[in-house]
């Protein structure tokens, strides 16, 4: 009677320990992924602080040199300076969110491979639609420089939520890979 029992329950063990194993194996390509995203959003931070630092010492310097012709249009020149400086803050600032995002979404996709056939098709959807969203914002943000002064707050307001919108469908890209991974 044991004996009839160990046959049968010999490879039902077998099947989930293989199953176990391979689920060890996705679960430590997830992590690594995750690891790797980790890192690869602390560069996107230390490069964006570094262009702020470029930046802030090429207007010092500018602002120097406004100070300096003590002429006229002196008072002018200087708020010209200014505007400028906002807009290159602002945009590297938004450039660093943007590449932090594509950062995940190269994330999500690689995570979505881990998963392989057990990824529903509508996460291969919703990663699609993140892709083009944010090769989309590439794009405006390319062109944000040639923006108007009287349109730049609407661009700017328009641009931020979008980003936003991005961000969130990421994180729901995110929870729903976890959810399948489960």
């Amino acid at each position: 009677m044991k004996s009839r029992w160990m046959i049968v329950s010999l490879p039902l063990f077998a099947a989930a320990c293989a199953g176990s194993h391979a689920e060890q194996v996705r679960d430590a390509r997830m992590e690594r992924v995750e690891a790797q995203e980790d890192s690869q959003k602390e560069l996107v931070e230390e490069r964006g602080a570094q262009r702020k630092e470029a930046l802030d010492q090429q207007y010092k310097a500018r602002e120097e040199g406004v100070e300096a012709q003590d002429t006229p249009g002196t008072e002018q020149s200087a708020k010209l300076l200014e505007l400028s400086k906002e807009r290159s803050d602002y945009q590297s600032a938004k450039r660093t969110q943007l590449d932090k995002l594509a950062v995940r979404i190269n994330a999500a996709q690689q995570k979505l491979s881990v998963l392989g056939e057990r990824a529903p098709t509508k996460l291969r959807g919703e990663l699609q639609s993140a892709l083009t969203e944010h090769q989309t914002l590439q794009t405006e943000m390319g062109a944000l420089s040639q923006v108007r002064s009287t349109n730049w707050e609407q661009e700017t307001k328009r641009l931020n939520e979008r980003l936003s919108g991005l961000e969130s469908r990421v994180d729901t890209l995110d929870d729903n890979i976890e959810d399948a991974a489960d």
